[in-house]
């Protein structure tokens, strides 16, 4: 994701209702990203994924 939209309103409105419906949510990383520019916005690391998922299901 481009830094530019995970840091809109919009997005960070309806990433915080997710998580106030206790949603998981894994934190995207910064670096750069496929457009060119760096900032948050970049894919977690498949272990952070990993590790999160795994934690789901082991409850």
């Amino acid at each position: 994701m481009n830094p530019n939209m995970w840091n809109h309103p919009a997005v960070q409105e309806n990433i915080n209702k997710l998580k106030t419906w206790n949603v998981r949510f894994v934190e995207p990383e910064a670096g750069p990203v496929a457009c060119g520019d760096t900032g948050y916005g970049r894919l977690a690391e498949i272990d952070t994924i990993f590790r999160a998922a795994k934690d789901v299901l082991e409850g």
